[in-house]
């Protein structure tokens, strides 16, 4: 579920009270274990998950700008489903298998709202992963 802090476009807290969306999450959550949402402004993106402490196991954050909700849900997915199957991320693994093959994502160390979570770097369109190689916007993930 997404959430913001102004009006936009396709966002589920704007069509709906706090209180729907409120509701909506914690349904997910008895449900699934786990959701996500999205706060945004013009210049700044943190799609993040809740949920993931109750499998020993922390959250995860994406602060790639620029795309369709359905890739963030996707990506989430991917790892909630790994994880429920027992396999354990941390900082500095390159994941596989998350999205469009041959393409991997690195984890990297985190804070969302004080609590430590797992960054997901997405790679360029080159599948570059480095922090020191990767141009913009991409090389605004790590900070």
């Amino acid at each position: 579920y997404m959430s913001c802090n102004k009006k936009c476009e396709n966002c589920e807290c704007c069509e709906s009270s706090i209180d729907d969306v409120l509701k909506k999450q914690e349904d997910f959550l008895l449900q699934h274990g786990w959701y996500w949402h999205l706060v945004s402004d013009q210049n700044h993106l943190n799609a993040h998950t809740h949920g993931f402490e109750d499998f020993d196991h922390k959250n995860f954050q994406i602060v790639l700008n620029g795309l369709p909700t359905s890739v963030y849900q996707a990506i989430f997915d991917n790892f909630a489903e790994r994880i429920k199957n027992g396999e354990k991320f941390k900082n500095d693994d390159v994941v596989e298998n998350i999205i469009k093959h041959p393409y991997k994502v690195k984890l990297t160390s985190a804070e969302e709202s004080g609590k430590d979570v797992l960054r997901i770097i997405l790679p360029d369109p080159d599948g570059n992963l480095n922090r020191e190689t990767q141009e913009e916007p991409y090389a605004s993930q790590w900070t």
